[in-house]
């Protein structure tokens, strides 16, 4: 039985929808045929400045801060106090240590925020930079997602805009909340910190993207070495855009993704009048398929 599909104009793309700028490879239409999002791991996106976090280590030159500081760090696991007492008396053998530790918890911080996974969404569909950058110079696609439907996913827990600054938020030693374990050692909860804000903080210069980042907390999943790619129980797809300068054997295969995805497709054509990108429908017929 055919069926009729709602055509969509331009303006249909301007509200509720999220886009995610791809090369056009095996991985990009493994995510559009099986329902998938990838997610990296912090470690393995572009940014090399992603999850910038400073924390002021001049505690240690301050008598006062550095036995608040190791009673905050708990290098001592609040247990020996006649060991605290000690350290206190002899500053140099605590700065010591506190340095140590200070590295050991950087380190510790590091990791947690390496292994956050995140896919990354924007506003805009036609931004120059995003599809010279992020689709092979117009090569690739700009998949269009609804932005309702992406968050009836149960695999998607939050969207968030990032907040693009000229300079990185410094913390305190007294803004860390850390545990000690005996099976982990120690342990920096980002969120009890007011830390987890770092993930979605870039520098002002990256503010082209308009991004929006899908976040996964480490713990939620067993990621690869990469990444993962999340299955999407509720189809968000919503349309195509391909860049006109996709070559000709490419544009055939997305037709028939299209076609069996039933998923409406746009060109993106750059406009040499004004250096801005035009997005038009394409016209691609569903009578032939039997749904």
């Amino acid at each position: 039985m055919n069926k009729s599909l709602h055509v969509m104009t331009v303006n249909d793309l301007k509200n509720g929808c999220l886009f995610r700028y791809r090369n056009f490879n095996e991985n990009t239409l493994n995510e559009i045929l099986s329902n998938v999002l990838w997610h990296s791991n912090n470690k393995e996106l572009n940014d090399p400045f992603e999850s910038p976090f400073v924390i002021n280590k001049n505690f240690v030159d301050n008598d006062k801060d550095l036995v608040n500081a190791a009673k905050v760090f708990k290098i001592y696991d609040g247990r020996d106090e006649e060991l605290i007492n000690v350290f206190i008396n002899d500053k140099k053998s605590l700065k010591k240590n506190m340095k140590q530790c200070f590295d050991d918890i950087v380190k510790v911080i590091q990791l947690e925020f390496n292994k956050t996974l995140i896919c990354c969404f924007s506003r805009d569909y036609c931004s120059p930079l995003m599809w010279s950058h992020y689709s092979d110079g117009m090569r690739g696609v700009c998949i269009v997602y609804d932005v309702d439907k992406l968050q009836l996913n149960k695999g998607i827990k939050q969207l968030v805009s990032v907040n693009y600054a000229e300079y990185v938020k410094e913390y305190k030693y007294s803004d860390l909340k850390i545990q000690l374990d005996d099976k982990d050692g120690l342990h920096v909860d980002l969120y009890e910190s007011g830390m987890e804000d770092i993930i979605y903080n870039k520098h002002e210069r990256w503010s082209y993207e308009n991004e929006v980042r899908s976040i996964l907390a480490p713990e939620e999943h067993e990621n690869g070495a990469s990444g993962i790619s999340i299955m999407m129980d509720v189809p968000s797809i919503k349309a195509i855009i391909f860049g006109s300068k996709m070559s000709s054997n490419n544009l055939k295969l997305l037709e028939l993704v299209a076609q069996a995805k039933r998923i409406q497709l746009f060109k993106a054509s750059p406009k040499i009048q004004d250096y801005s990108v035009i997005i038009e429908p394409y016209q691609l017929s569903f009578d032939s398929i039997e749904i």
